[in-house]
């Protein structure tokens, strides 16, 4: 059976042979997703098809499941379902690679629960996702879904670069049509808009204004851990922390004494709850 050829550019293209391949075009060393260094071509081996090769990403909150609203913003640590999605009017197989990457260029976020033959590789300290065997058409498309963890708060913005090789399922790399490489940017969530709010839970925020600590008393709060962080007016993230929520009503202090004079967004959340509070400092 075929194994699917990716390949980059560095100084020149890569032509493998399909046995050298058997673990995954990254586990040879290949990065076709697109990402800054890199070319997202598999021309060089695949190619002789026709017609048109569409890919892209989409994302969705694990919490609301595969068929829930795409996203295009992350709620940090935050478990998300990426899929992997394109398509070609014939041919009936495919492979790709994708990965996630912060403005500096670094992996961003936690990949995992794969499905068959689709794994994980490490190309010059990128963690890029692709297939290890070619993948047919599930519903008439090509798609792969799997989990994705948001980075931690203050990460920023978060750009998905990728691509996917449509393939003729014979033994031979003519006949296959590669897509364009494709990029998808999400917005780290600086806003309560784009979580659910508990009906039940309030958080309080005092003294306000402040000086030199504030107080955060939560009422009726559901049981976990939650992530306490909190941003200033141009959304740079200047605190962040993990709280433990018992269920009864808590109280915690943070030390303001550093911060700059202005107004800065409190946000207390779990994934599917966020609350929200605006605090001057004085």
């Amino acid at each position: 059976m075929k194994k699917i050829v990716l390949f980059t550019a560095a100084s020149g293209l890569f032509y493998l042979s399909l046995s050298s391949n058997a673990g995954g075009p990254a586990a040879g060393g290949l990065n076709a997703t697109g990402s800054p260094g890199t070319s997202p071509s598999c021309g060089g081996c695949h190619a002789g098809g026709t017609g048109t090769t569409t890919a892209t990403v989409e994302l969705r909150k694990l919490s609301t499941g595969p068929t829930g609203p795409v996203v295009t913003s992350y709620l940090p640590d935050t478990n998300y379902l990426v899929k992997v999605v394109g398509n070609h009017p014939t041919l009936t197989h495919f492979g790709f690679q994708v990965t996630a990457l912060n403005s500096a260029n670094d992996n961003a976020g936690v990949f995992s629960d794969f499905p068959v033959n689709v794994h994980s590789a490490v190309v010059n300290a990128v963690t890029i996702i692709e297939h290890t065997d070619q993948l047919p058409k599930t519903n008439n498309e090509f798609n792969a879904t799997f989990r994705w963890k948001a980075p931690a708060p203050g990460s920023g913005a978060v750009t998905f670069y990728g691509i996917i090789n449509a393939v003729d399922n014979n033994t031979m790399v003519s006949g296959d049509r590669p897509s364009p490489g494709f990029t998808v940017a999400v917005a780290e969530a600086t806003t309560a808009s784009v979580g659910t709010a508990a009906s039940a839970m309030s958080i309080r925020v005092f003294p306000n204004p402040v000086t030199t600590e504030l107080h955060l008393a939560l009422s009726q709060p559901e049981q976990g851990s939650y992530r306490l962080a909190v941003y200033d007016v141009r959304g740079k993230c200047i605190y962040n922390s993990a709280l433990a929520v018992a269920g009864a009503e808590d109280e915690w202090q943070v030390s303001t004494a550093d911060w700059a004079c202005g107004l800065y967004h409190v946000h207390l959340w779990k994934e599917g709850t966020m609350k929200t509070a605006l605090v001057v400092k004085q």
